[in-house]
């Protein structure tokens, strides 16, 4: 019991420690056994990749703690494009995520390509993005460069929320985006110890990506270059493509996504900045699971920075369901009257789409200002897993949970930055 106890008092360090009297002084013995289980990941890997049916990745996570043992986790997943990999791996035993990625430059090398990505940010006190390494020491060009080519992603959602905003928010607004536009008080979006998070947990979240093959090649490519969108359990679908001077009636081709792509850039690329008179247009399409409800409301999020400095945002909804029509001040969809019967979970049948699509051109863009859009789209709501578990359980529900949800989708970003 003792061995246990100075096991998980090492965990909590940061960077974690390890027991001498199961590792030796210098901690080689851990080190040295960690090649057996690594050669196992490799053969699992291989054991199970079918090209064209179901694509394995050799990876693996790296599971760091928050500085300063406050609690909290910074986790990386590490994932290699092909079976060229380093011949051991790098451990949050062995340093920070920095670290992580200079020991990644250094072995994984040659055919070796590699990218991380962080999870659980939501659970880091927003230090994911605070402009400095994890342990607070100031950025390096070199430590920058190096974050930028391999933290290619970032998850958005998982069971303990999305990191798009802070848990409280739960219909899409206000809006809190603390990584795409970094809020300089984020560490104070932590949840304070008198919370239970766990009760507003939603299980569930899927990611997607945009690739041209099921193979290991092209789903690495499309993360790497972020052609990506995560959901938050369904299978609903999302792709953007944002560009300047496209045909009205570009959504209507049986070929859009080649044409938008061949002016533009896809969800999760670099727009180049406007000419004179342009401004960012976005082709945004979304198609419902068929297992789960109905879209409601599709939305363009749009970030800038103006000229004196300050961070803003705004949420257009650019598409409604029900032949409805944004309003031209709040940029909101008018409510489509879906409903959900709250002692059966059944959901209206008659309110929603199918799919939802929308050539949208930024109305208030300025092509002097730094600034990022995503999309989103929004489903008719469903009942929230505490109510179902209260229904089979025959128990009422607790007041103060949301008896309904709302799934949705998010595509990745894109980025545009004046020409200067």
């Amino acid at each position: 019991m003792q061995i246990f106890q100075e096991i998980f008092a090492g965990m909590a360090n940061s960077p974690p420690s390890r027991v001498e009297e199961i590792c030796g002084a210098d901690g080689a013995t851990c080190r040295n056994a960690l090649s057996g289980p690594w050669q196992e990941v490799q053969q699992a890997a291989a054991d199970s990749y079918e090209p064209g049916k179901f694509t394995s990745f050799v990876a693996y996570e790296l599971s760091a703690g928050a500085p300063e043992g406050k609690g909290g986790m910074m986790h990386r997943n590490v994932i290699f494009r092909s079976d060229n990999v380093p011949e051991t791996v790098f451990s949050a035993f062995e340093g920070t995520a920095e670290e992580l990625h200079a020991w990644l430059e250094r072995e994984c090398t040659d055919d070796c390509q590699v990218l991380t990505i962080p999870h659980n940010p939501n659970f880091y006190w927003g230090r994911l993005y605070w402009g400095r390494n994890s342990d607070g020491t100031p950025f390096t060009e070199d430590i920058l460069q190096r974050r930028a080519r391999m933290d290619r992603l970032v998850e958005i959602m998982q069971i303990k929320g999305n990191f798009e905003g802070h848990y409280a928010f739960n219909d899409g607004t206000p809006d809190i985006r603390p990584g795409l536009k970094p809020n300089p008080t984020a560490e104070a979006m932590g949840m304070s110890g008198d919370d239970d998070p766990t009760r507003l947990y939603n299980p569930g979240a899927i990611t997607g990506v945009w690739a041209v093959r099921n193979d290991r090649e092209s789903i690495w490519d499309a993360l790497y270059r972020r052609e990506t969108f995560a959901t938050s359990g369904t299978r609903t679908r999302i792709r953007m493509f944002a560009g300047y001077g496209h045909d009205a009636a570009l959504l209507t081709r049986s070929d859009w996504q080649s044409a938008a792509a061949a002016r533009g850039v896809p969800q999760g690329g670099d727009l180049p900045g406007a000419k004179a008179g342009q401004a960012p247009q976005l082709a945004v399409w979304a198609v419902r699971d068929p297992l789960s409800a109905p879209l409601a409301r599709l939305q363009v999020i749009k970030g800038w920075k103006t000229a004196s400095g300050e961070l803003k945002e705004q949420t257009y909804d650019i598409a409604c369901s029900d032949d409805g029509k944004p309003d031209p001040k709040m940029h909101r969809c008018p409510d489509n009257g879906a409903t959900v019967n709250p002692d059966t979970c059944e959901i209206s049948v008659n309110k929603g789409a199918a799919e939802l699509s929308s050539l949208w051109t930024d109305p208030d863009f300025d092509p002097q200002e730094d600034a990022f859009y995503y999309a989103r789209v929004l489903e008719n709501p469903v009942c929230r897993w505490s109510r179902y578990d209260a229904k089979k359980a025959g128990v009422e529900h607790p007041a103060d949970l949301p008896a309904t949800i709302r799934e949705r989708a998010w595509s990745s970003p894109v980025w545009c930055t004046p020409e200067s």
